[in-house]
């Protein structure tokens, strides 16, 4: 990155006080494992993807000043010596892109992004972001529960809309029941399925367009179960993430004379138009929109969160061949969260440092303390044998013979057994109220205290 490398040292080692506190671990502890258990990714990392948020922004906005500065050159940033992505080998080696080779690999993966000089609430008519949009979200439970509903609205024009997001494809759709008529579109596999669906009601209103000189019908209605754009809809926030969808869709439906009103609908409830369109967008699209459609920029966010959750992934693989090999056995992908995350209790801090210092394998242990010159020899205070790590203090020490059976029982309290001999662990059991938790207070930190 283009900073100096001093100060960057600073900010890691801030951080990796920080996890050793809140992990509690010992100063001997591998700060990869420490990473880990905590759910906090590298700096190394996290400043990589902080960079491709900016400069997506920059691309997005149009920034006339910093846009010509970090599009300068981009050449020199596909030498092998500044390298435009980056990979876990990199990450070890500290062979980390600097910002104009982060801006290339970006300016080439959004190639099909909206980008605007002005962000997209301001480009909207003042009427149409003040406008007051008829959304329907009462509850619809299932299809006698909607034809009641449509009962009340007797001389309305239904259409349908819906979205899809697969592994291979993201399409958007709409099915006009009166006109016997649908269609589907095909979107850039990079959008998400909230833009998928905002694209389709966008595309119905384009479509009631044509439809609003008819006399026989007083109101539009459409219907989609994608709560979450109708509630965005609704309420349209001036902030620069909203999709821009939002906004056309406000600025179109003022054009329109007929009135429009929004029904939610769950969705796989047997509403059969709901279940027409669904049909639909998960069939052969009619038309390829997905130069068309442009992707907002939020759409990428979670990508580039995809692609540095596997770089780390693929991190801790490489670099826990060196350091924390004993806890890679233990953890060998990451946690989305902590494990300890439902232990809010501030009588639970003594518990989860025994835990998390046992699941290192940084403890005080004599064959711990022994391997770091700490105390003079590895022999066990209490039986005297050789080698007095974890293994022997839990599994093997006959000090410990009563509290080993209270933790082999609790064990088979918390396993069901099936007739298979398979063993289920009983949900919803918590750990930190169990007997077991004070048998490893007494075997594991009384060695501690020797």
């Amino acid at each position: 990155m283009n900073i100096s490398p001093i100060l960057l040292k600073k900010l890691d080692v801030i951080q990796n006080i920080a996890l050793r506190i809140v992990t509690g671990a010992m100063r001997t502890t591998p700060i990869n494992s420490m990473e880990v258990e905590s759910c906090v990714e590298p700096l190394c990392i996290r400043r990589v993807l902080i960079a491709e948020k900016f400069c997506l922004k920059v691309i997005t906005s149009q920034n006339d000043v910093l846009l010509p500065k970090l599009s300068y050159s981009i050449t020199i940033t596909n030498t092998p010596d500044l390298p435009s992505s980056i990979t876990a080998t990199n990450v070890l080696n500290n062979q980390i892109p600097e910002l104009l080779g982060i801006m290339s690999f970006m300016t080439d993966l959004s190639d099909n992004m909206y980008k605007s000089e002005l962000w997209p609430v301001y480009l909207c008519k003042y009427k149409a972001l003040m406008c007051k949009l008829n959304i329907d979200m009462s509850s619809v439970v299932d299809n006698i529960d909607f034809l009641d509903y449509c009962c009340t609205k007797p001389n309305s024009y239904k259409v349908y809309t819906d979205g899809s997001k697969s592994s291979s494809a993201v399409k958007s759709g709409y099915y006009d029941p009166q006109a016997k008529t649908s269609k589907c579109f095909m979107l850039s596999n990079t959008c998400s399925i909230f833009t998928a669906e905002a694209y389709a009601i966008y595309q119905v209103v384009l479509y009631l367009q044509s439809l609003q000189n008819n006399d026989n019908y007083v109101e539009f209605l459409i219907i989609s179960d994608a709560k979450s754009v109708l509630m965005a809809l609704d309420k349209c926030h001036t902030h620069y993430r909203n999709n821009y969808l939002l906004y056309k869709i406000r600025e179109t439906l003022i054009s329109l004379d007929t009135p429009v009103t929004f029904k939610w609908v769950p969705s796989h409830r047997g509403i059969k138009g709901n279940d027409i369109v669904d049909g639909i967008v998960n069939s052969n699209y009619d038309e390829d929109h997905s130069i068309t459609c442009r992707v907002p920029f939020t759409d990428f966010l979670f990508d580039l969160k995809q692609r540095s959750r596997k770089l780390w992934e693929s991190y801790w693989k490489l670099s826990s061949q060196h350091k924390g090999s004993w806890y890679a056995e233990i953890q060998k992908e990451l946690p989305c969260k902590p494990w300890y995350d439902k232990y809010k209790g501030a009588n639970e801090r003594k518990f989860i440092t025994i835990i998390n210092r046992l699941r290192f394998g940084h403890c005080q242990t004599p064959s711990h303390l022994f391997r770091f010159k700490i105390i003079n020899n590895n022999r066990c205070t209490y039986c005297g044998g050789n080698e007095a790590d974890l293994s022997h203090l839990i599994l093997s020490c006959p000090t410990f013979k009563f509290q080993r059976l209270i933790l082999v029982t609790d064990i088979m309290k918390l396993m069901d057994f099936d007739e298979n001999n398979q063993t289920k662990v009983k949900l919803g059991h918590s750990l930190a109220n169990n007997p077991t938790r004070s048998a490893l207070d007494s075997s594991v930190t009384a060695n501690g205290s020797q």
